[in-house]
């Protein structure tokens, strides 16, 4: 209750069975520092109480001067209020697991940060997270490191990224667009999209430079699939078993028509990239 002095006032039973009045009073001029005032109209007892409130994230940007800082810089915000967050500067692997642990991060733009290898496990199993940029700077996309996330809306994988290991996007289930593997990417590791559903069902491209696929790599439910690699990446046996049409570059259907495991597409067809 708001007294007309300014303090709030709340009436309580105490456990014993007496009641008394406890008034809270901002002190003046200490900052984030409280009077707690107790009384039962004979006798009052008081206390100051230091009361540490940290501030909401304004701007939705932090910038790190030096890596592996962030845990830090984060620990001066109420990290309850950050949902969506831009981080520029230089970044490594413990910033990231300050990113991680942000209990209600939803939307988070690493595009300008230095860091050229994701972690494995960096953001598995996040419950919030659904938007990510990914650094432009990147090289290795590590092992699980969107596994199970709830990301959705179009998958971005930065120009530049040579390696994408296991599992890394698997079980992400609310993607859009096409998925499309950037030129400069050499190896897609096993299950590295498996049971990522595409929700309208898009296409794949794998770039020339792919040389290695691995195991049931890609979600099932892309299709046309195009390849601009000349010479057929090698692949399992099964890794497109579910497939139906495949695009390759000029004068090379025959050759993916003979290849082990691209022979499992029902339609292969030659187009200029």
């Amino acid at each position: 209750m708001l007294n007309n002095d300014g303090c709030y006032s709340l009436h309580t039973d105490i456990t014993n069975a007496t009641s008394g009045t406890i008034t809270i009073k901002a002190s003046v001029p200490t900052t984030n520092q409280v009077i707690v005032s107790v009384s039962n109209g004979e006798v009052t007892i008081m206390a100051a109480i230091n009361v540490s409130l940290k501030p909401a994230l304004e701007e939705n940007t932090i910038r790190v001067s030096e890596a592996g800082t962030l845990a830090k810089i984060l620990e001066g915000y109420d990290k309850n209020t950050i949902t969506t967050l831009k981080v520029i500067g230089s970044i490594n692997d413990n910033d990231i697991v300050a990113l991680r642990i942000l209990p209600k991060l939803s939307n988070l733009d690493l595009e300008d940060v230095y860091l050229t290898s994701l972690p494995r496990h960096a953001f598995s199993q996040n419950e919030t997270l659904i938007s990510i940029k990914l650094p432009k700077t990147l090289k290795e996309i590590g092992s699980y490191a969107f596994w199970r996330c709830k990301l959705t809306g179009n998958l971005i994988i930065p120009t530049g990224v040579t390696t994408i290991e296991m599992c890394t996007f698997a079980e992400c289930n609310k993607l859009t667009g096409n998925l499309i593997i950037p030129e400069g990417v050499i190896s897609v590791g096993e299950l590295a999209f498996s049971n990522t559903y595409y929700v309208d069902g898009g296409s794949l491209t794998i770039p020339a430079s792919i040389k290695i696929i691995g195991n049931s790599a890609f979600p099932s439910d892309l299709s046309p699939v195009y390849c601009k690699a000349v010479t057929p990446p090698d692949i399992d046996s099964g890794s497109f078993s579910n497939y139906s049409k495949l695009y390759v570059p000029l004068n090379c259907a025959e050759i993916y028509r003979n290849a082990s495991g691209w022979n499992k597409f029902e339609s292969i067809e030659e187009v200029e990239f």
